[in-house]
């Protein structure tokens, strides 16, 4: 009964907008990017922080909000980086890293996917095997780690970190 009674007044106030304001309501379920832009608009931060960039499509429209946002992606496997580094260079406030984010600084082994590096892991695949037998892991390659605690970051007051690790953030 009060689900028809919403339906009937969301109705309601969309004719007189739309008669009025030329506008219309829509009802959308946020996805967590709109979830994560939203923190990103309330907290301000002075530094984002962008583990597992990939060839940094969030960055990029992170960077289409906040074009002086200060940005450092990391990306450790080799073709995703070549991308993210071409990609990068479209705003000087944005460095990019050729590493994975771990608990120690120097080589790992990472296990490479056939999609573009984007189901990449430096742990071995096991359940992403079944729910996506499509994507192949059939080469390894020994790529740079970084403590991001050892990384100079050149501290600021406000830092927004992004993990997109493969599920490997118990490591990191």
């Amino acid at each position: 009964m009060i689900s028809k009674f919403i339906i009937e007044k969301s109705l309601t106030i969309n004719r007189v907008l739309e008669k009025f304001f030329g506008i219309r309501l829509i009802r959308r379920k946020p996805t967590f990017d709109d979830a994560r832009s939203y923190v990103l608009s309330l907290t301000k931060p002075d530094l984002v922080i962008d583990g597992g960039a990939n060839q940094g499509q969030w960055a990029s429209e992170i960077l289409k909000l906040s074009p002086d946002l200060r940005l450092i992606s990391f990306e450790p496997t080799p073709s995703a980086f070549e991308t993210l580094k071409q990609n990068s260079l479209r705003s000087a406030s944005w460095e990019v890293v050729n590493a994975a984010l771990g608990n120690y600084d120097g080589v790992i082994e990472m296990n490479l996917a056939s999609n573009e590096g984007q189901s990449s892991s430096i742990l071995e695949p096991s359940s992403h095997l079944i729910h996506y037998p499509q994507v192949k892991f059939d080469r390894i390659a020994n790529v740079p780690i970084v403590r991001l605690d050892t990384y100079p970051l050149n501290y600021t007051q406000s830092i927004y970190i992004k993990l997109d690790v493969q599920g490997a953030e118990g490591i990191a």
